[in-house]
């Protein structure tokens, strides 16, 4: 099926007689689409008119796959195939063809026309960037890379070519980018013109040749009279030109890392964006750990349709400036176009969309976050956040809550009303766990937006009690034995003074009492310790205020007998009276017996 595109509404076609998946997609001289496919015994290219009807306007032999397709000056077609490496030259009827050429890789990839007439073709198998007459089909291999496939071609205005790969072992999950440390190029520096790969073989050029022109699925439209020239507005009065070699900044500088092409293993993590400059040199100005599956040039600027995240990019080489555009829902961006008026159209699998990415602001879009985890059920309090609300615009926060961390679990409350997002606002949700709040954002004007730069969401955790889970009472010699005993324990044994003796200041007599207390506020605990007789009732405070988790007992003030020490903890250091909490826990019996 064949989908159309005006504006924003998205209708059907043509649905193609035979089936078959549609790999590409051209316009014929006259204005009719073709419609290339694959994917069966042989692969067809159809032709369908304004009213959306099909035929199949050529079969190309042998061929399974129509990768790519693009228009010569006579209205030709060239056809990239698969599974031969062959490129198809047909008339611009449809009723013959010839093999323009056949290469070794099994599948040409891409096709795009240069402005100095040459088609440049991309691999699969051994990522090579091919050089094709569209005269006589000779060909010259320009770049091999460090990928195994080369997805996509693109020129800019200066002739220079972009070639980017798709191997999908290098695509782990994206990152967001920014610009690299180390500030901008500030101007462009000349450099002597030399001879490259591409100097080195212009010598044959191409009989049915023409000067540069905007796009690369069609040939340029003029003919040649001779060698190819560049011209631009700083061509000098004299009639001399000013070549792009001698214009262009140092490509260390401006595009950045230098790259050599082919050894097997030898390739980074992830995939490239490669400019070829008109010389033949080969700089990487892309890398990320995604697949690049479609490319579209303007203005400097290369955009970039890329899987397994739906992640589009925007790549300006001369700014050494790469930027993440967009995050789709869908998994694979597979192609894109840059319309005319800065529009870019974006075509998706997993699932199947088309998405429109404007320079101008959405009339309404919404920011939900992730799910927010107080630890326990919490009050929630105001939301505060950093934000510029233009006029015409409007910013307004929703909330949700749930005790359940599955956002999508039917637990979840409703979402609470709009409330205006200008100044503080108390959250209206339900005293729970989890908590999620909803932005929108709201626009009357096209190039005025809300911005949000930050979000505060105050809450209120209940006082819980501290939780002592265990107190002990041991002898001070046998706990200074210990290689962890603390000095104070020691002391207590009388091992700092008298060398571990047990006499005077007494093993006999000094009893650790240690215990284990956290608080699920994370507040501050103080501690009190109690002793009494076995089976007396009534608690007797030894210690109060204590902020360390032990305490020395002489036993030499009370009695020989059975007794038992509870520890109390508190937390009414950081919380009001009435709110404050506490726990207890008793010890084991332990037996006092200071006779000589």
């Amino acid at each position: 099926i064949v989908y159309r595109v005006d504006g924003s509404n998205v209708s059907e076609f043509a649905v193609l007689p035979d089936g078959g998946t549609v790999l590409s997609l051209l316009f014929t001289k006259d204005g009719h689409l073709l419609a290339g496919t694959g994917g069966g015994q042989q692969a067809k290219i159809y032709l369908i008119d304004g009213n959306g009807k099909a035929r199949v306007f050529h079969e190309p032999p042998k061929a399974t796959y129509i990768w790519a397709m693009v228009r010569g000056v006579e209205g030709e077609i060239y056809a990239a195939t698969g599974n031969k490496g062959q490129v198809f030259k047909i008339e611009p009827n449809g009723s013959k063809s010839q093999v323009l050429c056949d290469l070794k890789p099994k599948n040409l990839l891409c096709l795009a026309f240069a402005p100095d007439g040459f088609i440049y073709a991309g691999t699969d198998e051994d990522g090579l960037v091919y050089r094709i007459n569209p005269a006589d089909g000779k060909v010259f291999v320009v770049y091999d890379a460090k990928e195994p496939e080369i997805s996509a071609i693109v020129f800019d205005a200066q002739g220079n070519l972009y070639a980017s790969t798709a191997d999908a072992e290098g695509a782990r999950p994206g990152r967001a980018v920014a610009d690299k440390p180390g500030g901008k190029p500030d101007q462009k520096t000349e450099r002597p013109a030399g001879k490259g790969l591409f100097s080195l073989f212009k010598s044959d050029k191409p009989k049915a040749a023409s000067q540069p022109a905007k796009g690369s699925t069609t040939a340029p439209t003029s003919r040649p009279d001779g060698s190819a020239r560049a011209t631009s507005d700083e061509d000098a009065e004299d009639g001399s030109v000013t070549t792009p070699t001698t214009r262009e900044a140092s490509l260390l500088a401006r595009m950045g890392r230098p790259v050599i092409g082919g050894a097997p293993g030898a390739k980074s993590g992830g995939n490239a964006i490669y400019r070829i400059d008109t010389d033949g040199f080969v700089t990487e100005v892309f890398r990320e750990p995604v697949m690049i599956l479609g490319m579209a040039e303007a203005d400097g600027t290369i955009y970039t349709a890329t899987g397994n995240e739906g992640r589009i990019y925007a790549v300006t080489p001369d700014a050494d400036r790469t930027v993440m555009l967009a995050k789709l829902e869908a998994a694979q961006a597979t192609c894109l176009l840059r319309l005319p008026d800065n529009r870019l159209l974006i075509g998706t699998a997993n699932a199947a969309t088309v998405v429109e990415l404007s320079d101008r602001y959405a009339a309404k879009g919404t920011l939900t976050s992730k799910v927010l985890d107080a630890g326990q059920i919490s009050t929630w309090g105001r939301a505060r956040w950093n934000a510029t609300v233009p006029t015409g615009t409007k910013l307004t926060i929703a909330t949700r809550s749930s005790n359940v961390e599955n956002d999508e679990s039917e637990a979840w409350e409703d979402w609470s009303s709009e409330m205006d997002a200008t100044y503080p606002k108390s959250i209206s949700s339900a005293s729970a766990r989890f908590l999620q709040y909803r932005i929108s954002f709201e626009t009357t004007v096209p190039d005025a937006t809300p911005v949000l730069r930050s979000v505060e969401i105050a809450r209120v955790e209940p006082n819980r009690a501290p939780v002592l889970t265990s107190v002990e009472v041991v002898a001070a010699l046998d706990e200074a034995k210990k290689p962890s005993a603390p000095p104070k324990v020691k002391m207590a044994a009388g091992l700092s003074s008298f060398g571990g003796g047990d006499d005077a200041g007494g093993p006999k007599h000094n009893w650790v009492v240690k215990w284990l207390a956290s608080d699920p506020n994370n507040d501050p605990l103080t501690f009190e310790v109690f002793y009494r007789e076995l089976n007396a009732r009534r608690w007797i405070r030894i210690a109060k205020d204590v902020s360390e988790s032990l305490h020395i007992w002489d036993t030499r003030t009370v009695p020989d007998g059975k007794y038992e020490v509870r520890v109390l903890a508190k937390d009414s250091k950081t919380n009001p009276p009435g709110t404050d909490l506490s726990a207890a826990r008793i010890s084991d019996m332990i037996l006092v017996d200071n006779t000589p």
